[in-house]
């Protein structure tokens, strides 16, 4: 197991296979996607796939979505990444986006901003000539907080799949 970062509460790793029921948890959950494009997965074999294009980005990127897990239960409570997205958006394409989600359960709890700010010390440390974008829906007030105390700064909204987004964009 390839362990990518630690904070003080935080070990964030490759996820594995063996992930797949607290990822089905995380991604069939309507209230973790509630600003999120992505559909509720319906069935656990939805989440092996998911694994599957995780490693195989992964293998073909270096980058993709990687397991967060709280480190006093040894619990996988999200994900995260630096991942390449391909797809245009806001004039945008193969870019590089911060994102994360995590389970109800590890919500108020400081993690997600914990997580930002050492995912922006390591792609400052490990991707130094890169610009690194996060696009959030624009009434998700708590990840627009996190985002801007962790240093991005606010490009402009944006409609995406029909919901108003904002475009950070790191301060260098």
């Amino acid at each position: 197991m390839k362990i990518i970062l630690e904070t003080e509460c935080l070990l964030v790793r490759e996820i594995l296979e063996s992930d797949a029921e607290a990822i089905f948890m995380l991604n069939s959950n309507t209230e973790v996607l509630k600003y999120l494009t992505a559909k509720p997965m319906q069935q656990i074999t939805e989440t092996k796939e998911f694994i599957e294009n995780v490693k195989n980005n992964y293998a073909s990127n270096n980058v993709d979505r990687i397991a967060i897990i709280e480190k006093n239960t040894n619990t996988l409570i999200g994900i995260t990444g630096l991942r390449i997205i391909t797809d245009e958006i806001n004039n945008h394409t193969h870019f590089r986006n911060l994102g994360y989600r995590f389970l109800p359960s590890a919500w108020g709890k400081g993690y997600a901003t914990e997580l930002a700010t050492a995912m922006v010390i390591f792609f400052k440390t490990n991707y130094k000539n890169e610009t690194l974008n996060a696009f959030v829906h624009a009434e998700n007030i708590y990840s627009i907080k996190i985002i801007e105390k962790t240093g991005f700064e606010f490009q402009n909204e944006f409609l995406y799949k029909g919901n108003k987004h904002n475009w950070y964009i790191l301060k260098k």
